[in-house]
């Protein structure tokens, strides 16, 4: 299963679709970019792939919103879709324990879980800075739009990367939101303290 996706995104091929690269990341961008009279976005939504896939995935998105959200239909909308590093397990955030993971569920070992699932796992950290970049060089790509008008969305360790960035945030400098798609708790002491 995690073979079955190639982890490399396929070349853009959509009307006002560019690939850029933001605070390292390759990120497919499409929609409104900052001009000469400040912000030229309303919003920006920068939406995480899952565990292995590309940010092609999701790049059907902004024609779909757009013509069923009406009120968002309306907006200038920046969309990023980056794309995850490759590492050992395929194309992720950070290094997600898998097996360990998919065990402990098989056998319901319940102590496994909790450990799991409280564990810092190796390049979190390194993700969070790095992420904190690219919502930096995106809102500015967006005009300089302050942080409350920045959405992130994400599913599966796309999801769990993009509750976690937000849980980091100062609250005066907190997002618009999260999408949380198909996603699982990690940290989660440290998450319940942030809530």
């Amino acid at each position: 299963l995690l073979q079955s996706k190639a982890a490399t995104p396929a070349a853009s091929s959509s009307p006002g679709e560019s690939v850029q690269t933001l605070a390292g990341y390759e990120c497919l961008v499409h929609g409104a970019a900052s001009g000469p009279d400040g912000p030229t976005a309303d919003l920006a939504i920068i939406v995480l792939h899952g565990l292995n896939a590309t940010y092609r995935d999701f790049a059907d998105l902004p024609g779909i919103l757009s013509t069923t959200e009406r009120e968002l239909g309306a907006k200038r909308v920046l969309y990023a879709f980056p794309q995850a590093p490759r590492r050992a397990i395929g194309a992720a955030w950070w290094d997600f324990d898998v097996m360990g993971m998919m065990q402990a569920q098989m056998t319901m070992d319940q102590e496994a879980i909790a450990r799991l699932i409280r564990k810092r796992p190796d390049g979190l950290d390194a993700c969070r800075t790095s992420m904190a970049a690219l919502i930096a060089e995106v809102r500015a790509l967006a005009g300089g739009i302050p942080p409350s008008r920045v959405l992130l969305a994400g599913f599966s360790l796309g999801a769990i990367t993009a509750l976690d960035l937000a849980l980091q945030r100062a609250p005066d400098d907190a997002l618009g939101g999260v999408v949380f798609m198909s996603g699982a708790p990690i940290v989660v002491d440290e998450w319940a303290a942030r809530l």
